[in-house]
């Protein structure tokens, strides 16, 4: 199946998924504000606890999903490895938009809660601080990942990686995986997506476009999806005698791109 393909099964498999998870929160959403409610009542006030906690945890969820949400359109760039500021210029853009509909729903949530002056809608408040912070701190993490990106794909063009093996995510919605196979297998990698589901490891076939250097980091695009992704080695101990070991052209290569960094 080719990369397109395998983008178009992806979205359609995925609209069900979605529309199960808006019901959920949705759901989720109106157990939690009703508990909140408990607060009026003599009786039953710490019911309102965990529906406070609720609540916030579901600012925070939405404002994370607005900063990583992505269309699922075809994508305006070439994701054969040949275009380097295609994916960058279209992910930059999609952060950068993201962020004020973070502030309109902050906006909303607490213009309802000082205009209408209602105990009942007190709840949203806690909700839309979670909102902000949550949501700035996505979005800057998604910022500085992309600028991470920007500065290896400066130094090293994309090339052409198969077989990937795709092992497990870790925390964070990241995945552990290797590029090649045999002598030319890759140490343990650990990726960090910018924006999007993060399955994307699912999404990856059998190839991906890397550039960068194993023992120090790198980008990688996934084919058909246009997905970027800041790999590094996952246990950066374990490669350090290799990395002192590298030419001084290598190392002086990863050094500029940023990502010779032991931490």
């Amino acid at each position: 199946m080719t990369p397109d393909g395998q983008t178009q099964q992806s979205r359609v498999s995925g609209a069900p998924s979605a529309l199960r998870r808006v019901v959920f929160r949705g759901s989720l959403f109106a157990a939690c504000y009703g508990l909140t409610l408990c607060v009026l009542l003599e009786n039953w006030f710490l019911l309102a606890i965990p529906g406070l906690i609720g609540m916030v945890t579901i600012g925070g969820l939405v404002a994370v999903a607005i900063t990583t949400h992505r269309a699922s359109v075809e994508v305006p760039f070439a994701t054969d490895g040949s275009d380097s500021r295609g994916p960058l210029a279209h992910h930059r853009s999609a952060v950068l938009k993201s962020y004020p509909l973070v502030l309109a729903l902050v906006a909303v949530l607490v213009g309802l809660v000082v205009l209408v002056k209602s105990d009942y809608l007190i709840p949203l408040a806690p909700m839309a601080a979670a909102g902000f912070i949550m949501g700035t701190r996505s979005w800057l993490g998604q910022l500085l990942t992309l600028n991470q990106c920007a500065r290896v794909l400066k130094v090293y063009r994309f090339t052409h990686r198969t077989p990937v093996k795709v092992l497990h995510r870790a925390r964070g919605g990241k995945q552990l995986f290797r590029l090649g196979s045999g002598e030319h297998e890759s140490p343990r990698l650990i990726g960090s997506q910018v924006g999007g589901e993060k399955d994307w490891g699912k999404r990856v076939g059998d190839e991906v476009w890397f550039a960068g250097d194993e023992l120090f980091g790198g980008v990688l695009l996934v084919p058909g999806s246009g997905e970027l992704v800041a790999v590094q080695p996952s246990d950066l101990p374990a490669v350090g005698p290799q990395r002192a070991a590298a030419a001084p052209d290598r190392q002086e290569l990863a050094k500029k791109a940023g990502i010779g960094r032991s931490r």
